[in-house]
């Protein structure tokens, strides 16, 4: 009885941690990909700050 007791108050906190360990790592992919996208965007905004710059001096 008891060592069922152990096992029952075992497994939820291993479940939890399962799942804790998945969306930590689907929070990491999301972040890395928002993290890139950030880059993609301001390395286009930097792009077309240039580009408009470039267009102003040359006009």
């Amino acid at each position: 009885m008891n060592k069922l007791h152990q096992v029952t108050s075992i497994e939820p906190s291993l479940a939890c941690s399962v799942i804790f360990n998945i969306a930590k790592q689907k929070l990491t992919r999301l972040s890395s990909l928002v993290f890139f996208v950030g880059i993609a965007f301001s390395l286009g905004t930097a792009q077309r700050l240039l580009s408009a710059s470039r267009f102003l001096f040359s006009a």
